[in-house]
């Protein structure tokens, strides 16, 4: 629970509404109520190329 829109398209591997939210200024450090970020979504989905992209964010 809590997660943010870039955690939900980061699980569903929707990675063109993750590069969206991104340019939108969306924040990769948020954590939902267990304490997970969207790279750590991003890991635990398997979900490689968008691991990669979160990576490349600055903060």
């Amino acid at each position: 629970a809590g997660q943010t829109a870039l955690m939900l398209a980061v699980s569903h591997g929707r990675q063109e509404m993750v590069r969206a939210l991104l340019d939108c200024g969306a924040d990769v450090n948020i954590q939902d109520d267990e304490g997970s970020t969207a790279l750590m979504c991003a890991s635990e989905h398997g979900r490689a190329e968008i691991v990669s992209l979160l990576l490349e964010q600055p903060g």
